[in-house]
């Protein structure tokens, strides 16, 4: 673990992003907020879609289990967009109480406006599941729903991984760049990139929304303001890197203060992005992602904005499943995303993409459990 621990730390100080990682300055003080991914897909226990988000990011097994609590005074939300107009139809809440294992969670059921707004009213809200999470190192303590609802919040391993070692494209390199992708510790395999490390994770099980069709993202806030917030894969990463060191950075304008001058991490565009709501996001990044697609050399630009901008994941089971209709545990998200940019070139033979190889389970939650406990 010894050289784990000085190879993640060559990572972080080499400005490392992975999907949603550590995306931004002001998210690296603020760990239990900080959304590392979004999955949604159907799960074997009750054949209906499963959300799950991870948080506390790039967590070592041999840190103190702390690591891995959530914020008290955090409102941690997925959020569901099934009319197809960009904006939250539907919210499930989760409320967390006290600062040390296990913690009390309340997970609400919020509708229309109460669905987009990033407050908690108790007293309009439904109550769908009430319990505790799982303490490291124990089993999995599973909270049941009045709906049949299944909840789950607690350590797990982190189930991120890309592996483009062999992939020569634009996007590739670039993201070997931003990503520090050669430093990483993996071993040319899919095993999970940052790993093993440990994440918190939120994880739901919805039978009422069996067969539905929606796009969904998720949220952290806190009083209401919203502080992060994760649809695809890699979106900040990808389209807003951060200025690479030593590289003009004064033609890297995408990467400047909203308040010239300013330094406070806030004002910096990833977290900018972060507070943002995706009905929005054509107006508001459309000229940027037409600049980094440039950049990476795509040739239909157009078509590649549409298609990532409102950055909402999709879900439509009457469809086949598969990145980017859903996000399962097994698949690479960020290879598809890197082929959908721009072609690649890979040595012949090359068995691509390669598949998570954690020893996920077919059982609710199904993450792998966390390592070193």
């Amino acid at each position: 673990m010894r050289a784990m621990t000085i190879v993640l730390i060559l990572l972080l100080a080499g400005n490392v992003f992975a999907s949603d990682h550590l995306d931004s300055q002001y998210l690296d003080e603020l760990p239990r907020l900080d959304i590392g991914d979004l999955f949604v897909w159907t799960g074997r226990e009750t054949n209906s879609p499963v959300f799950l988000i991870s948080l506390n990011p790039l967590t070592l097994g041999e840190q103190p289990v702390e690591k891995l609590l959530l914020d008290p005074h955090a409102l941690y939300e997925f959020k569901l967009d099934t009319d197809n107009d960009n904006r939250a139809d539907i919210a499930y809440k989760l409320s967390v109480s006290g600062n040390a294992h296990p913690q009390e969670i309340v997970l609400y059921k919020a509708i229309g406006a109460e669905a987009e707004d990033n407050t908690l009213n108790k007293g309009t809200m439904s109550v769908i599941a009430k319990g505790q999470t799982t303490i490291p190192g124990k089993e999995p303590s599973v909270v049941n729903g009045g709906g049949g609802e299944l909840l789950f919040v607690g350590a797990r391993q982190d189930p991120f991984f890309f592996n483009f070692a062999k992939i020569e494209s634009p996007v590739a390199l670039d993201l070997r760049f931003a990503l520090g992708a050669d430093g990483l510790p993996s071993d040319g395999t899919a095993k999970n990139t940052f790993g093993p490390t440990n994440v918190a994770a939120i994880v739901l099980e919805v039978p009422e929304l069996r067969g539905k069709k929606f796009g969904m993202w998720a949220t952290t806030s806190i009083g209401g303001e919203q502080v992060d917030r994760c649809g695809r894969a890699s979106i900040t990463a990808i389209f807003i890197p951060n200025t690479p060191p030593g590289r003009n950075p004064e033609y890297y304008t995408y990467n400047n203060p909203r308040k010239p001058g300013s330094q406070d991490p806030q004002d910096r565009p990833k977290q900018i992005y972060n507070t943002t709501r995706p009905a929005a996001d054509r107006e508001n990044y459309g000229d940027l992602f037409r600049k980094r697609l440039r950049q990476l050399q795509a040739s239909n630009v157009e078509e590649l904005v549409a298609f990532f901008l409102p950055d909402i994941q999709g879900y439509d089971p009457t469809q086949q499943m598969g990145y980017p209709n859903g996000r399962n545990l097994e698949e690479d998200a960020v290879f598809w995303t890197i082929k959908r940019i721009n072609p690649f070139l890979a040595p012949e033979g090359t068995p691509l993409p390669y598949r998570n190889t954690q020893p996920l389970s077919d059982r609710f939650p199904y993450a792998a459990a966390p390592v070193d406990f």
